[in-house]
């Protein structure tokens, strides 16, 4: 294939010697199925762009060359690598057309519509050119940029590749070099040249594998993750902190973060394999899936039955069956499990949400939705890649088009062709837009679409001389935490910025970047990117006997939560583990294997991978006696608990004092419960709350 490659490289340069306009050689069809797509978008027939990779996969190529008569083979030998007489190609009027006269004469004896070939000559003589651009609608004239001597956006790149990370997106141009955009905090957006095939995005590292079959790694390597293993592979795949690829013998080798055992490959030959988050699952040559890494969620019960592909996201998975359905298995906290009931290809799992392609080519995204991440623009594309909240995808014409979240400028790749589509209408700085919010003790405060934090409530740390607990600094945050009398968020580089109160250290975080936080009565702890916990703030009961709640134990954890004088947090394989006073038994989890943990302020409660809840602790106020049902998330507060359904309901339970347990009705994408009030985002990204709280304002949030 690399000879033909060569043969083929040199006979479009000797084509391009000949044109009259400088045709950018990227847009150039080089395979009998690039040039289906190209005549199908030329006639606007958008429904059969890509029909032979939709039908066919990797039988594609063989199948077009198949369907095509010799004749027309012969017209478009460049096209069909070794098919047809290569002799032919010096015929004058089977050279590259340089115009869009010559241009609809290829495509018409393509077809075989003798007819129309020279209809434009015959028809309108010297006016044939202008007329034939002006029969062209202005997308298909960019498609034709190089037909069109010089009209259209000739200089936009075109793309083969592309991977969608946490906070920055990586594409391969036709020409085989790379480009990243977005946080670069480690690197991870300065990819090697050379030319390369494929390329991945993780969360602070890339990989890419070369056109000779070997693979390059740049960014963050601080669990082995961009130090890739010698030899040539066939395929790769790019995870949270590791990575994995398909060798040409079809073994798999993987490297990186391996504590849950995610770079430990069963043996047997695949036909892919996808990493994830702490985990990696393949499709073996029979059909079969296995998964193998951290089973929290249930991410890695891959059902039985043949795939034909797989895609292992955050905290679940889906694959591809042979009839074009998607089935997947996991966590549910949005609905990433529920795809719509049509067939698709391509499917690409993020976060906590999925996408895949239509048979139209029409991009179909479902879970989780806060920052427009499952809200695809129109129009057909030929893939499509799914980040942690955000997407990108590659149009049919090669373009790029990204939405949902762009805090680092992850969206916005070089050169791109606005689109009115969901990112910039869930990324715009609207006062009732918001992503998250956080209920503490007596104050709130919530993060508004731009990455701006808004507080209310009490602020009285300002009476120690200090900036108060609802007065938030200025900047871009990705979350934000409110505790006692202390707030804590994670800035776009993943730096932790606190404020409020600091007699017990608690708004004094450490350096270094994190991937989650909580903050607590006096303490605040978080997730570093390297998946270890680190706490700050009060270790003691405010009494001053030692507790020990700031802590934390040694290894990996997916999440952590901070109580009043306890903290718990949920392990890279699925248990709970908690830390400081268990007076109540509040310190003391339940075995099984858990999404999520919440810690309140004498109780805990989960979210088990089946979706129901356990909680344990106090009880007095019946807070630690949960509903039965599925849910997504969980939130314990003083002495009240909150869970978001699967139906996205919010319930309550526990104390209602002031009404913090009556929550309204209607869908929400997530809430908080604090002491005595709760507020949540709603399936609209508006916010609120309900609950009167200490009379302080935490209840009621600003428009």
């Amino acid at each position: 294939m690399r000879r033909v490659r060569a043969i083929l490289i040199a006979l479009l340069a000797a084509l391009a010697a000949l044109a009259v306009a400088s045709p950018v050689l990227a847009q150039w069809p080089t395979t009998c199925v690039d040039l289906n797509d190209i005549v199908e978008a030329h006639l606007g027939n958008d429904n059969n762009v890509a029909i032979y990779q939709r039908v066919f996969g990797d039988q594609a190529e063989q199948a077009c060359q198949n369907d095509h008569r010799e004749d027309v083979q012969g017209v478009f030998a460049w096209a069909f690598e070794e098919s047809g007489s290569s002799a032919e190609m010096d015929r004058p009027d089977l050279a590259w057309p340089t115009d869009c006269v010559e241009l609809n004469d290829i495509v018409e004896a393509h077809l075989g519509n003798d007819s129309n070939v020279r209809i434009y000559q015959r028809a309108f003589g010297d006016r044939a050119e202008p007329a034939c651009r002006n029969d062209h609608r202005e997308d298909v004239r960019e498609v034709f940029a190089w037909a069109f001597a010089g009209l259209g956006p000739t200089a936009t790149a075109r793309w083969v590749s592309l991977g969608a990370g946490s906070e920055h997106t990586c594409g391969v141009r036709t020409d085989g070099s790379v480009a990243c955009w977005g946080s670069n905090r480690q690197g991870q957006s300065t990819p090697p040249t050379g030319p390369f095939q494929t390329v991945g995005a993780g969360d602070f590292h890339s990989c890419g594998l070369r056109t000779d079959g070997s693979i390059a790694c740049w960014g963050h390597d601080g669990e082995g993750q961009a130090t890739p293993p010698t030899g040539e592979f066939a395929s790769l795949s790019v995870g949270d902190y590791h990575n994995c690829g398909v060798r040409t013998d079809g073994t798999v080798a993987c490297w990186g973060e391996g504590n849950s055992g995610q770079t430990d490959a069963p043996a047997g030959t695949y036909q892919s394999v996808s990493a994830g988050n702490n985990y990696t699952c393949g499709v073996h040559n029979d059909g079969r899936v296995s998964c193998w890494g951290w089973r929290g969620t249930g991410r890695t019960d891959a059902p039985a039955g043949s795939f034909t592909a797989v895609d292992a996201g955050s905290n679940h998975t889906c694959g591809e069956r042979i009839n074009g359905t998607i089935r997947c298995w996991g966590w549910n906290e949005h609905g990433q499990l529920q795809p719509p009931p049509i067939p698709l290809h391509s499917v690409s799992v993020g976060g906590n949400h999925s996408c895949g392609l239509q048979q139209s080519g029409a991009v179909d995204c479902w879970g989780w939705n806060a920052y427009g991440q499952a809200a695809p623009p129109a129009g057909a594309f030929l893939s499509v890649s799914a980040g942690v909240i955000h997407t990108c995808g590659i149009r049919i014409d090669r373009s790029l088009s990204c939405w949902g979240a762009n805090i680092s400028g992850e969206s916005t790749p070089p050169g791109a062709i606005p689109a009115s589509n969901a990112e910039s209408a869930k990324t715009s700085s609207i006062a009732s837009d918001w992503r998250a919010v956080s209920a503490g003790v007596r104050h709130t405060c919530g993060v508004r679409s731009d990455g701006a934090i808004a507080c209310w409530g009490s602020n009285d740390a300002a009476l120690f001389g200090r900036t108060g607990q609802a007065e938030p600094p200025a900047g871009t945050f990705a979350t934000v935490s409110a505790g006692g009398e202390h707030s804590c968020g994670i800035r776009s580089d993943g730096t932790v910025a606190c404020w409020g109160r600091d007699d017990k250290g608690q708004s004094s975080p450490p350096t270094g970047t994190f991937k989650s936080l909580d903050s607590g009565w006096q303490h605040a702890c978080g997730v570093r990117t390297d998946q270890t916990v680190d706490c700050w703030g009060s270790n003691s009961h405010p009494l001053g006997a030692y507790r020990g709640q700031a802590t934390p134990p040694a290894g990996a954890f997916h999440s952590v939560s901070a109580g009043g004088i306890h903290t718990c947090g949920v392990r890279a394989d699925g248990s709970v583990q908690c830390w400081g006073q268990d007076t109540l038994g509040q310190a003391t989890a339940p075995g099984g294997a858990f999404g999520s943990v919440s810690a309140g302020a004498h109780h805990s409660c989960g979210v088990l991978t089946d979706g129901s809840l356990r909680c344990w602790g106090s009880n007095g106020r019946g807070q630690a006696t949960p509903p039965a049902g599925e849910f997504r998330s969980v939130s314990a507060g003083d002495f009240h608990t909150c869970g978001l359904r699967i139906d996205n309901a919010v319930i309550c339970w526990g104390r209602n004092t002031t009404g913090e347990s009556d929550a309204p009705a209607g869908g929400f994408l997530s809430m908080s419960a604090g002491s005595l009030h709760t507020c949540g985002v709603r399936d609209d990204h508006t916010l609120v709350c309900w609950g009167r709280g200490a009379g302080l304002g935490e209840a009621t949030p600003p428009t």
